[in-house]
């Protein structure tokens, strides 16, 4: 995917539209229709802005690193969400489920 279907890809998963992002940018609808179409690559000058805006980095809209899948999202704004104490209760758990298929390989 470019850049452009990535940060699509990241407004649709987050519920957001185009038209939220471009008033966060300051940019007009026209400027993201070029950047759909590829007259325009004017998007990698905000792509930090983008990234803040969505709750990802950079690199995952470049293409630089793996893309969370919309489950993967959710759990991400889920756990954001959670207090301290709920957030270490979740890492504890996830720990433990490590050991435990460590000790039994999953599908024996």
């Amino acid at each position: 995917m470019d850049v452009v279907e990535n940060v699509t890809a990241m407004l649709r998963a987050e519920g957001k539209g185009q038209k939220e992002l471009c008033d966060f940018l300051g940019v007009s609808q026209s400027v993201y229709s070029e950047w759909k179409s590829g007259k325009s690559q004017s998007i990698r000058q905000h792509i930090d802005r983008i990234a803040d805006f969505l709750g990802c980095t950079s690199d995952c809209l470049l293409g630089l690193e793996e893309a969370y899948s919309l489950a993967e999202i959710r759990l991400i704004k889920d756990f954001r969400l959670l207090s301290v104490q709920g957030r270490n209760y979740v890492q504890y758990t996830v720990g433990a489920a490590r050991a435990l298929e460590a000790l039994q390989p999953v599908g024996a």
